[in-house]
């Protein structure tokens, strides 16, 4: 029963922690969602992804990690800037070339594995004219996929200058059957050994998750390849994800239960919220889930107000744990919620000065209690000998701000006026990293929008299981899919229309 298997998993954790590192033991740290060069017009924060990353990569560097897995999203634009490739190639020759030992090898099909036109497809330090002392991993995200007539990425400038190993492409292969032409996609996974530890590391790139949800809900169109010979499970089986988790519409994300049932470890990316322990998840029997947000904060929400962590995964033999690793020295970030009904009276509910003092008070002393607290973090470290050394928080950056303002009326009358948000901000230029947006005005839901977003939410599930019927009996007249009807109407020989025949 379920019970039973997560007592396993537990249990596997567990005799992976008694024993500890040795020859045989993979290390590698994960992290995802990187966004280099996010802010980069903005002077205050322009910095804060490069800094982020370059923790990271010194993190796997201090730690001697086997190698470091990227889990999508590298760079924020899909056509980085001179500068930010420039600063990232910099950074990834710094810490990732150079003389040092890689102690695992790369069994796979490597052509398979690392599909570059025009180059060697082996892993980087395999190259006889480089020194590669960290290797790079990674999968390419919604930022930063494949586009144009080649399906190039940026990581492919990466990968040409064997700075990564980018693998994880959708490699689209069409169905024999004549009924079925939307094609399939084939994972194929870079299989590594390190002394008695078998690891099969699976990826696949973001792809649009309408189209990869319909794929993966018909018969042999997502294929995950297994290593060959008869001690399959032999293999600690990885797989790099990144698309929307559940609860993203009827479609658009990739459920839990439509993932192989062999896989270990699933690696999601994508999801910005840092959950840097493993978690079982409903649907999956064997696989646990792991999501360790992304390294720089992206959108000003309570979720991405916690601690950023990057993630070391240790295996060997089949026994497994994860290891939560806070990246240091990240930008503070203070987020509240207020109701202005609790603290403004009905009878200035219009009255926008009022409401502006408020706020403004309400936000210096957010910055007094963030003042305070760095004070009194900074006399714990030198009273316990850690002065100067690094913190999870960076005293030194101004802090984001952000204050989810509930301005409904009490008792469903008419709401609190709303002031200017970026006039708001001047009065706090030189304080916080994000003047012109600290404030974000809000209404609570009703008691009856409650219950018709109750209603509406049974009423989406039941159109979810819908679909899925549909897409389930597929492939007769009435199932067949855009995809399908375009690709048989193209294949079908066409013609020139003879002037004459037009009625101009």
């Amino acid at each position: 029963g379920p019970v039973g298997r997560a007592s396993a998993r537990a249990a596997r954790r567990g005799a992976m922690a008694a024993g500890g590192a040795r020859a045989d033991t993979f290390r590698i740290l994960i992290a995802t969602d990187n966004h280099l060069g996010l802010n980069e017009k903005c002077q205050e924060r322009k910095n804060d992804s490069f800094e982020a990353f370059e923790e990271v990569l010194k993190m796997a560097v201090k730690m001697k990690v086997d190698f470091l897995l990227l889990d999508g999203d590298l760079f924020h634009d899909n056509v980085p800037s001179r500068a930010t490739m420039v600063r990232t190639m910099d950074m990834l020759r710094k810490y990732c070339i150079g003389d040092g030992a890689v102690r695992f090898q790369v069994v796979s099909d490597q052509a398979r594995n690392f599909d570059r036109v025009g180059a060697s497809n082996v892993v980087n330090f395999e190259d006889e004219h480089l020194n590669v002392k960290l290797p790079v991993f990674c999968i390419h995200g919604n930022h930063d996929d494949p586009t144009g007539a080649d399906h190039h990425s940026a990581l492919d400038v990466l990968s040409s200058a064997q700075l990564v190993n980018y693998f994880g492409k959708a490699q689209t292969t069409v169905q024999p059957n004549g009924k079925d032409t939307t094609g399939a996609i084939k994972v194929w996974p870079v299989l590594m050994v390190k002394g008695e530890t078998k690891l099969a590391l699976y990826g696949l790139g973001n792809m649009r998750d309408e189209r990869l949800h319909r794929m993966f809900h018909q018969p042999e169109h997502v294929k995950f390849v297994r290593p060959a010979g008869d001690n399959k499970d032999d293999w600690f089986s990885v797989f790099g994800i990144h698309q929307n988790r559940e609860g993203y519409g009827s479609k658009a994300f990739i459920p839990h239960n439509v993932l192989p049932d062999f896989l270990d470890l699933i690696v999601w990316g994508h999801e910005h919220e840092s959950k840097p322990e493993p978690e079982s998840v409903q649907g999956l029997e064997k696989a646990v889930v792991l999501q360790p947000g992304s390294t720089v904060v992206m959108q000003l929400t309570e979720a991405e107000s916690k601690r950023k962590h990057a993630c070391l995964l240790e295996v060997r033999s089949g026994q497994y744990r994860v290891t939560p690793k806070p990246i240091p020295n990240q930008r503070p970030f203070i987020f509240a919620s207020v109701a202005l009904r609790d603290h403004i009276a009905a009878e200035e509910a219009q009255d926008s000065e009022a409401v502006a003092r408020f706020l403004q008070d309400h936000v210096e002393g957010l910055l007094s209690e963030h003042a305070d607290e760095m004070a009194m973090r900074d006399e714990d470290a030198r009273n316990e000998g850690r002065a100067g050394e690094s913190s999870w928080l960076d005293p030194h950056k101004k802090p984001l701000v952000r204050v989810k303002v509930d301005y409904s009326g009490k008792d469903n009358n008419r709401p609190y006026t709303t002031i200017n948000v970026q006039r708001f901000g001047q009065e706090f230029v030189g304080k916080v990293a994000n003047p012109k947006d600290i404030l974000n005005f809000s209404k609570a839901a009703s008691k009856a929008q409650g219950r018709k977003a109750a209603a509406h939410g049974s009423t989406a599930n039941a159109e979810i299981a819908r679909e899925e019927e549909l897409l389930r009996n597929a492939g007769g007249g009435g199932g067949r899919q855009i995809e399908q009807l375009v690709s048989q109407n193209l294949s079908a020989e066409m013609s020139i229309i003879d002037d004459s025949d037009l009625s101009l």
